[in-house]
């Protein structure tokens, strides 16, 4: 969700989605393993790296 925030230009509310995700576990080895797909696993790391650190 908070991809999709960050791509409508909603950057606070990217980052609050975020912040929340962190809040309550989420941590960014766990992209790949959602997705199965190597490459969009990495955009959206990356993407969200720009909000904060995901382990």
């Amino acid at each position: 969700m908070a991809n999709k925030e960050l791509e409508d230009g909603n950057t606070e509310k990217a980052k609050e989605l975020f912040q929340r995700g962190r809040k309550y576990g989420t941590r960014g080895e766990w992209v790949y393993y959602i997705l199965k797909n190597k490459e969009a696993s990495e955009k959206l790391t990356k993407t969200l790296e720009s909000l904060g650190p995901l382990d």
